[in-house]
């Protein structure tokens, strides 16, 4: 993952509100930029939710890898998506066994492991 900056997690500004604000720029752009709600526009954003969705379950992913716990406390006190509303921690992933946890619980057990 490349890291913009020196690299350290920013929960200032527009990231207090939402953990992807630029995600939810996009999607309020493509909701307000027609007076008049057609067939394509409403496929447009399906298509960008279900992107937006898929994105994000990445994009954490790699972020509590990178940032570890102080991403993990930041997934609980912001929300993902939608401002105000209440964080739902998370993420889910498969092991390399195959199994599916959070990524919190697999980053604190490599913790324990490497501890």
């Amino acid at each position: 993952m490349t890291l913009f900056g020196d690299g350290q997690l920013v929960v200032s500004h527009s990231f207090k509100l939402v953990r992807h604000p630029m995600y939810l720029g996009i999607i309020l752009a493509l909701a307000t930029s027609t007076s008049a709600i057609s067939e394509k526009v409403v496929l447009n954003i399906a298509c960008l939710l279900a992107y937006t969705h898929i994105g994000i379950y990445f994009e954490e992913r790699q972020l509590v890898r990178v940032f570890g716990d102080a991403y993990v406390r930041y997934q609980g006190q912001v929300p993902k998506l939608i401002p105000f509303v209440r964080p739902r921690v998370g993420v889910p992933v498969l092991s390399s066994s195959g199994s599916a946890s959070t990524a919190q619980e697999q980053w604190h057990r490599r913790q324990r492991s490497a501890g």
